[in-house]
């Protein structure tokens, strides 16, 4: 979380840089700077925690069931496949299994449900109670989950790889917006002291980082979004 933070902090430093070198105008520089920072932090910061969290989650909801469902399978002992689920786990994952340590076996498993709050999670808790009820190969029973969980997983995962390479791209045109502007002071230095004071001319340069400031929480929300649509319509496609 701090990094996140902190990653913002020098950001809006070298945003605040930018406009200096682009207006010689201090209190303007001083006002955008300020502006990002409060803005992203407040705005871009909880979408992106929020959406790692998510991530998160499901990756390590993938991770426990695929685990639990194949040292079931070997040891038939729900004991033995919850602690099997939790080794290498980490933070609130662990803190959470390590809290429910006096709960019977199956109570565990139940209880997981509240930290991955997952369809998948669901579907994989009506297999082990049907599995308790009847018996029968536990890897039979959970073949149609399994196959469910993996596709969801690559499909995530997949997701996130483009999500970084479009956010990459973004960024990029965006710093050579950037390098144009400074270019104009540097490579057209007559023509940049004849027009750094006029009001037009830092209006113009105020929107311009108004303008990024507002497409940079319209691509978040965007890019949240697009998870928050495909988990959503993935959930509807399971209950179907």
């Amino acid at each position: 979380m701090k990094t996140i933070y902190i990653g913002i902090a020098i950001a809006c430093l070298l945003l605040t840089g930018a406009c200096f070198l682009c207006t010689d105008h201090l209190i303007l520089s001083l006002v955008i700077g300020a502006s990002f920072l409060l803005t992203l932090s407040f705005g871009l910061a909880p979408m992106f925690l929020s959406f790692a969290e998510k991530s998160r989650r499901g990756h390590e909801c993938y991770r426990f069931i695929n685990a639990y469902v194949i040292s079931l399978s070997a040891t038939s002992s729900l004991e033995k496949a919850f602690a099997s689920a939790g080794e290498g786990s980490t933070g609130k994952l662990l803190t959470t299994m390590e809290s429910v340590a006096q709960l019977g076996p199956y109570e565990k498993v139940e209880y997981m449900d509240m930290y991955f709050k997952s369809d998948l999670y669901s579907m994989f808790l009506s297999v082990l109670r049907l599995y308790q009820d009847q018996g029968g190969d536990i890897l039979l029973l959970s073949n149609h989950l399994l196959e469910e969980v993996n596709r969801v997983e690559e499909a995530s995962r997949q997701k996130e790889k483009v999500g970084i390479r479009s956010a990459f791209q973004y960024i990029l045109l965006w710093l050579m917006s950037l390098a144009i502007l400074v270019f104009l002071r540097y490579g057209l230095g007559m023509f940049f002291d004849s027009i750094k004071d006029t009001p037009v001319y830092l209006i113009s340069v105020a929107i311009f980082f108004l303008f990024m400031l507002v497409s940079i929480l319209v691509y978040g929300a965007q890019f949240a979004g697009d998870f928050r649509r495909k988990w959503k319509k993935e959930a509807k496609e399971r209950k179907a």
